[in-house]
């Protein structure tokens, strides 16, 4: 079964307030995936590298929660 993990919130400034940004990481057989709580985008999807022994983030997208908005 795989594993879910809540990460550390993200607090972003809109105008006068600050909103926290939740992540859960979901992983299971070496695939991980990272979406947030805006609008449940997926942040990141590792895999397992074919060049190494590390992982490859195959998600173009942003480097942090504030940059989506």
């Amino acid at each position: 079964m795989g594993e879910v993990t809540e990460l550390a919130p993200t607090p972003v400034e809109i105008g006068d307030k600050v909103v926290e940004i939740r992540t859960f990481s979901l992983s299971q057989n070496g695939v991980t995936v990272e979406r947030s709580s805006l609008g449940a985008s997926i942040a990141r999807f590792l895999v397992p590298s074919a060049a190494d022994e590390g992982t490859d983030d195959i998600v173009l997208g942003l480097q942090s929660p504030k940059d989506m908005l």
